[in-house]
């Protein structure tokens, strides 16, 4: 079983000093004395020669670490080769043997008829020589164990380094694309947040356009509302006027009339009296007759009195009603010009106001944006030291 895995598994090393012992494990034989570096009895210890100290060879690693089982990490090159090997890059590894082992050497020619004629002594010397055999075989059988078991250890180790960083180098990739992740969602973020205040300013633009179209349409409905007032004012002082100087008129037609009635029933009586008493004395009709064309012409001169008098009247009421119509259109004017400039005025200090308003929010706008962008700097800087901070300590542990 120890054969099989010392042909599948030992690699030999480089050198010379190998060979003769793994010519004596799979012989049996020990080599002549000449190949062994001496003569006699006492040379077969010297076939095992001591393994040469093995050269380190620094791994590229960032610093040694310690497994589970307590040992270092750092791989322990082969004794001989310089590189550790795998087990699964170590090949099958088959030494014919040397056909050098099985041919007996001038020297045991020589002792050979010694030892048959010795007896005691030559089975002595066959004991040690086949102890010493022993020895040699299992000193060798020994270091080759060592040896497989610490090939063993180091690529266990290797795998176990190798998984390691490939762990290492597995986590600083996601962190690395996790960073990424978030600064794409950082970005994102800030363009969603400037489309959602683009889209309020653009609506609270829309909702002051139109409040103020709302307010235009109410001043101009209170303008118009205000004219036809004033219009229908006019329209009703004029019927009003209109309709006193019918009751005038028709206060005049019927003075007029009563007074003819009153004049033709006087007339009446006195034709009457005058038909009664044109008998009595002409005298009397006579002075009846004076007395009639005096009161007649009084009549009538009482009667143009009083057309004189209604006509001054009606004069008067008119230069009064023109004066009063003046008046009112002057101050009408006066409190539209008036009324006109106080909504002037006011258009101009709303108009002042949103001027203000917007300057406001052009300013904070302004400042909003250059706390983003002295964020996303902080940012920035912040990714760049830690990416420094990152690059320094993969290079310290180098």
């Amino acid at each position: 079983m120890i054969r099989n895995r010392l042909r599948s598994k030992v690699r030999p090393p480089s050198g010379r000093g190998f060979l003769p012992s793994l010519r004596v494990w799979r012989t049996g034989r020990c080599p002549p004395a000449a190949a062994r570096g001496g003569a006699g009895r006492r040379a077969a210890p010297a076939l095992a020669r001591p393994r040469p100290p093995p050269t380190r060879v620094p791994f590229p690693a960032s610093a040694p670490e310690r497994s589970h089982c307590g040992c270092s990490s750092r791989l322990k090159p082969l004794s001989g080769a310089g590189v550790p090997i795998s087990r699964e890059a170590e090949p099958s590894v088959r030494i014919p043997p040397s056909p050098s082992a099985d041919v007996p050497s001038p020297q045991r020619r020589r002792r050979r008829p010694t030892m048959d004629r010795g007896g005691p002594d030559a089975a002595r010397q066959d004991a040690e020589l086949e102890h010493g055999r022993y020895l040699s075989r299992r000193a060798v059988a020994q270091e080759q164990l060592a040896q497989i078991k610490e090939h063993k250890d180091q690529a266990d180790l290797a795998k176990l380094e190798n998984g390691r960083e490939g762990e290492r180098i597995q986590r600083s990739s996601q962190l690395y694309q996790l960073e990424i992740q978030r600064g794409k969602e950082k970005e994102q973020a800030k363009k969603i947040e400037f489309q959602r205040q683009h889209h309020e300013y653009v609506a609270e633009q829309k909702i002051f356009k139109a409040e103020e179209k709302q307010k235009e349409d109410k001043d101009d409905d209170r303008i118009k509302a205000y004219i036809k007032g004033k219009e229908m004012m006019a329209d009703l002082t004029r019927e009003k006027d209109a309709e006193t100087n019918r009751m005038i008129q028709k206060h005049k037609d019927r003075a007029f009339d009563q007074l003819t009635a009153q004049m033709n029933e006087k007339f009446k009586i006195e034709d009457d009296r005058l038909a009664r008493g044109a008998a009595e004395v002409e005298v009397e009709y006579q002075m009846q007759n004076k007395e009639k064309e005096m009161k007649k012409k009084a009549a009538i001169e009482s009667i143009e009195e009083n057309r004189v008098t209604v006509m001054k009247l009606k004069e008067e009421k008119e230069r009064q009603k023109k004066e009063e119509d003046e008046k009112d259109h002057n101050h009408w004017m006066t409190e539209n010009g008036i009324y006109l400039e106080m909504e002037k005025a006011k258009k101009q200090r709303q108009r002042d106001a949103n001027m203000e308003v917007q300057k406001i929010q052009l300013q904070q706008m302004a400042e909003k944006q250059a706390r983003k962008e002295q964020e996303k700097q902080a940012d920035l800087d912040c990714d760049a030291q830690r990416e420094a901070a990152f690059h320094w300590d993969r290079a310290s542990r180098r």
